[in-house]
């Protein structure tokens, strides 16, 4: 299945450092015993996402992600704030001051993020975060939750 890994900072990046760890990050989620099709990879100033193992149901729009399906009339999924289409997906969009990351309403593809002052990150595998951040804080109460959920 695919992943997408979607990393928006408050300033530009610059170099070239950024796009490799990305790229490395989704060549990791490629089950190993399997082959999988080379990593897509997006950059413009302070956004990059990459795409592990894309297949023909995933559309990208500039900085706008679609993986999935959506049933019915085409849409403007691509909009921010548009109005959530119908189907089973993950959308990831933004412009120049927000980003938006929707769900089917079932949630039948799980979005995970995370925040702080500096960098927003979304993606479908929390895998891929924990490896963007370098870092994983161990905490008793939310494992349970974590391992029922996709990795």
């Amino acid at each position: 299945m695919s992943k997408v890994l979607y990393v928006c900072s408050r300033k530009p990046f610059t170099g070239s450092k950024i796009e490799a760890k990305v790229q490395r990050i989704c060549e990791d989620l490629n089950a190993g015993n399997l082959e999988s099709k080379p990593s897509i990879l997006y950059h413009e100033k302070n956004i990059v996402y990459g795409i592990s193992n894309p297949t023909s149901t995933i559309r990208t729009k500039g900085l706008n992600v679609l993986l999935g399906k959506i049933f019915g009339e085409e849409t403007k999924w691509f909009d921010l704030l548009a109005e959530s289409p119908d189907g089973n997906f993950v959308i990831l969009r933004s412009n120049d001051n927000n980003v938006e990351l929707v769900t089917d309403y079932l949630g039948t593809r799980s979005i995970w993020y995370y925040f702080d002052e500096e960098i927003f990150i979304g993606s479908t595998s929390q895998k891929a975060i924990i490896q963007y951040l370098e870092s994983f804080e161990f905490q008793d109460r939310i494992i349970p939750w974590m391992l029922s959920t996709a990795l």
